[in-house]
């Protein structure tokens, strides 16, 4: 009898730590809810992107951004150079720290896996992203909002008709002051998360490569 109630005991035991690891892993998901729900968001947002993503834009300022990012692509698969200077502006021009050169930023990757076209739209596809979930975070975590405030405040700067305007136009670049919450939101955890520095400097290393005036306007504000 007493093994019995040994086993039985020890079988509710078992079965109610596991109820316990379910209903703290439902909490979690309940408390995260917010971030999927600005994924799920900002992706239907950009969706227009990828209706087509190796479409190009035929307007104004693209044609040019286009000309570099193929220019950096081509250069290393075809010729398996670094790309410092090209042949095909001006007849022969220095590309490298040009505005629009993406050679020494890291998000570059997608523009050699995907294309010029696709590489772009994903870039600014990850700006989206990053300025709503920075935003997030920044209201929440910084200025401690509430939950249904700071989700008002993330959707309000992300989806805001400015970056769409000036992407229109041609001004990809404008897409890296998307970057500001999170650079705002490294910047103030410092104190608290050190390592948070890291991630400020990559960031700004990103906008100091090839966001062009953008930097400058970041580092004044």
């Amino acid at each position: 009898i007493i093994l019995i109630a040994y086993k039985y005991t020890l079988f509710w035991s078992k079965l109610i730590a596991k109820l316990a690891g379910i209903l703290t892993m439902y909490k979690k998901i309940l408390t995260c809810w917010p971030y999927f729900l600005l994924i799920i968001i900002i992706t239907f947002f950009c969706y227009p992107f990828f209706i087509n993503p190796r479409s190009p834009y035929g307007r104004e300022d693209w044609a040019e951004t286009y000309c570099f990012f193929s220019i950096f692509r081509n250069t290393i698969i075809d010729f398996h150079q670094f790309p410092l200077r090209s042949h095909l502006i001006n007849g022969g021009y220095p590309t490298i720290a040009h505005p629009l050169d993406i050679a020494l930023n890291p998000l570059a990757i997608f523009i050699l896996l995907f294309g010029e076209a696709a590489g772009t739209k994903i870039i600014c596809y990850l700006m989206y992203l990053t300025g709503a979930l920075g935003m997030y975070f920044l209201t929440k975590n910084i200025f401690r909002y509430h939950r249904w405030a700071a989700l008002f405040s993330s959707l309000t700067f992300s989806l805001s008709g400015w970056l769409p305007n000036r992407l229109m136009s041609g001004g990809f670049k404008d897409s890296y002051y998307y970057l500001l919450p999170a650079l705002f939101l490294f910047f103030l955890s410092i104190k608290k998360h050190p390592k948070f520095i890291l991630y400020l400097l990559i960031m700004l290393y990103i906008m100091l490569v090839s966001s062009g005036l953008v930097f400058a306007s970041v580092v004044l504000f």
